[in-house]
């Protein structure tokens, strides 16, 4: 048995390519009768979360964008559409710099902001409106 765990710098689902390619290519050239596996891969619930945010993140937008289209100007959709990326990029690109990475964790924080994000452009929206 032998446990691979990442650092605090090292991109889990990377180090989980890398490990799986690793035993599919050595288990080729083990003799008869002995296997190589990899059991309990947890970059499988990372990738489970950065789908989630994805979809939540594209569907959102995409409900934000004919919502508003609808009852305000186009401008003013597009605008807010614009502003949620923005915002997540931004995030990514500052957490390096505080010492944090993309995690199981901060993972969930983005799909909670991702919701707060949305609530608040259609909010602006409102706004704008009066």
């Amino acid at each position: 048995s032998l446990t691979v765990q990442t650092t605090s710098n090292q991109n889990m689902l990377q180090v989980a390519a890398i490990v799986r390619e690793f035993v599919d290519t050595r288990a080729q050239t083990l003799p008869e009768g002995i296997e190589m596996n990899v059991w309990a891969d947890s970059s499988f619930y990372l990738q489970d979360r950065l789908d989630l945010m994805t979809e939540n993140l594209l569907m959102g937008a995409f409900l934000v964008l004919i919502i508003l289209s609808l009852f305000l100007e186009l401008k003013l959709a597009f605008w807010v559409i614009i502003g949620i990326p923005i915002s997540f990029l931004g995030a990514f690109a500052l957490m390096p710099s505080v010492g944090q990475d993309m995690n199981m964790l901060s993972l969930f924080g983005f799909i909670m902001v991702l919701g707060i994000v949305v609530d608040d452009a259609k909010d602006g929206a409102k706004t704008y409106r009066n």
